[in-house]
C-alpha cells in the first residue's frame, strides 16, 4: 500500500538548491549518514516507520523538474515511496562497503523520491543507511529523520511539518555581491574534477572514546578553541604526516556550517547550511593549537547574520544569471580546489534514547564533493564519543588511525 501524502505545491528551487541540483548533474551531489540502534524490528515495522517519516517531512515527497526555459522546481511524487532494502550483516563487517555502494550510486532526478534507505540488520541491532541527494536536505535534516523514524518505531504519532522554504526566502536574498576571484586562499589554484573510477572509491570510520573526548574538550576550551578545531588539526597534521607534500604549504579546507538558528529552522528537513572556505598550516611552521584556532576562524563569519547574508548575497548574484551545469562546476574549481572537507555536525541535538530504543553509534556524513585528491571526513559526536568517516576516490591511507594518534598524543602531552 503506498504512503499516504498529502497534496503539496511545487516550489521553485532556492539559489544553493539550485547549485547542488546544476553541479550533480556532472559531479553527484549526494551524502550518506548511518546510525546504529539498539532494535531488531520487522521488515515490516521498518517500512511502516520510514513511511511516517516521509510523510512528515515534504521534502522527502519530491523530486525535481526541469522544463526547457523554466527554473527547476520540486514536485510532489505522491505515489513514490522511499525505497528500503535490508541486508544480513551478521558480523558488522558492511558498513563502510555500503557507504561505498552508495557514494557510488546517483539518483535519477526525473524519477522517484531523493532519499533511500538500506538496513543493515545484525544480531541484536541494525543499522540505517540514509542516502540523500543534497538539493533537498542537509546532513542535520537526516539526523532529525532518524530521530523520526524511531520516534515513529517507539509507536508515536508524527505530525506533519511545513514545506521549508528557500534559504533567502525565510532570511532574505542578502546584497548583490559580484563574483569575486579573491578567494580566501594564501595559494590560490584551481581545483581538478575526480574521474571518480568506482574502484578506487574508499570509505573508513572510527570511534573515538568518550575518554579522549572529554579531554579534548578539556583542552579545547584552555587553549581558546573547539573540538572542531582540534579534529582540523589532527587531520592536517596526520596528512603531512602520511603525505609528506602537505607539510610545507597550506592546507585548503571547506567546512559546511549550520545556519538553522538564523532561519530557525530547529530541525525541518531541508537546506540550511552556508560553506566556509579557507586554509590552514602549513603544518611544519605552525603549533597544533594555532592551526586549531585558524579552523575556528575560518568558519566563525558564517554564524553571524552579516556573514551569512554575504554567502546568500554571492550565490544570488551567480545563480541570477541563469547559469549552466558547466558554469557551476567551473564555479566549483574555483572556489573548492580543496584538500579537506571537515564536515561536523557536532553532539547529537536529542537524546540518544527514544522510547527505549537508543543510538549506539553515529557515522558521516560521507560525502564526494569531485575535486582530485580531495579528502571528505565526517564528524559526529554522541555524548563525548567521536564517530569519524574518511571517503576519497584517492584516499591517504591510515589517516583516521593517525588522526587518533595526534589527539592522544596532545592530551597525553598535557596529561605529563
Amino acid at each position: 500500500m503506498s504512503v499516504e501524502l498529502r497534496p503539496l505545491p511545487a516550489r521553485p528551487l532556492g539559489s544553493l538548491e539550485t547549485l547542488l541540483w546544476l553541479a550533480n548533474q556532472r559531479s553527484p551531489k549526494h551524502f550518506v549518514i548511518a546510525a546504529e540502534i539498539a532494535t531488531t524490528p520487522s521488515d515490516d515495522n521498518w517500512r511502516a516507520a520510514i513511511d511516517a517519516a516521509q510523510a512528515r517531512h515534504p521534502l522527502c515527497q519530491v523530486g525535481i523538474e526541469a522544463k526547457e526555459g523554466q527554473h527547476p522546481r520540486f514536485i510532489c511524487r505522491p505515489a513514490a515511496r522511499i525505497p528500503l532494502r535490508t541486508i544480513v550483516d551478521l558480523e558488522h563487517a558492511l558498513l563502510s562497503r555500503q557507504f561505498e555502494a552508495e557514494l557510488a550510486t546517483p539518483f535519477a532526478e526525473a524519477d522517484g523520491v531523493l532519499i533511500r534507505v538500506a538496513i543493515l540488520t545484525h544480531r541484536e541491532t541494525a543499522t540505517i543507511v540514509v542516502t540523500v541527494h543534497h538539493a533537498i536536505g542537509d546532513a542535520l535534516s537526516v539526523i532529525f529523520w532518524i530521530r523520526d523514524v524511531m520516534r515513529a518505531l517507539a509507536g508515536e504519532p508524527l505530525e506533519p511539518d511545513r514545506l521549508p522554504a528557500a534559504q533567502e526566502d525565510d532570511f532574505g536574498p542578502g546584497p548583490a555581491i559580484p563574483r569575486n576571484t579573491g578567494l580566501p586562499y594564501r595559494e590560490p589554484r584551481l581545483g581538478a574534477l575526480d574521474p571518480r573510477k568506482n574502484a578506487e572509491l574508499r570509505v573508513d570510520v572510527r570511534r573515538l572514546s568518550q575518554d579522549l573526548g572529554d579531554l579534548l574538550r578539556q583542552q579545547a576550551r584552555v587553549q581558546g578553541s573547539t573540538i572542531h578545531g582540534a579534529i582540523v588539526a589532527a587531520i592536517a597534521a596526520a596528512s603531512a604526516d602520511l603525505k609528506p607534500s602537505l607539510a610545507d604549504r597550506p592546507i585548503n579546507l571547506m567546512s559546511p556550517v549550520s545556519v538553522r538558528p538564523l532561519l530557525d529552522r530547529t530541525d525541518a528537513f531541508g537546506i540550511a547550511f552556508a560553506t566556509a572556505i579557507g586554509d590552514v598550516g602549513p603544518v611544519a611552521s605552525n603549533p597544533f593549537w594555532a592551526i586549531a584556532r585558524q579552523a575556528n576562524a575560518i568558519n566563525s563569519p558564517l554564524r553571524s547574520s552579516e556573514g551569512f547574508a554575504s554567502f546568500l548575497g554571492g550565490l544570488g548574484s551567480f545563480v541570477s544569471t541563469g547559469p549552466s551545469v558547466d558554469d557551476a562546476i567551473e564555479l566549483e574549481r574555483q572556489l573548492f580546489p580543496i584538500d579537506f572537507m571537515i564536515s561536523n555536525l557536532g553532539v547529537l541535538p536529542f537524546s540518544p534514547r527514544i522510547g527505549g530504543i537508543e543510538i549506539l553509534s553515529l557515522f558521516g556524513p560521507a560525502m564526494i564533493l569531485g575535486m582530485e585528491g580531495e579528502q571528505m571526513i565526517g564528524v559526529a559526536t554522541i555524548g563525548s564519543a567521536i564517530y569519524l568517516t574518511h571517503s576519497s576516490y584517492s584516499p591517504i591511507p591510515g589517516l583516521l588511525e593517525a588522526a587518533e594518534e595526534q589527539l592522544r598524543f596532545i592530551v597525553d602531552t598535557v596529561q605529563r
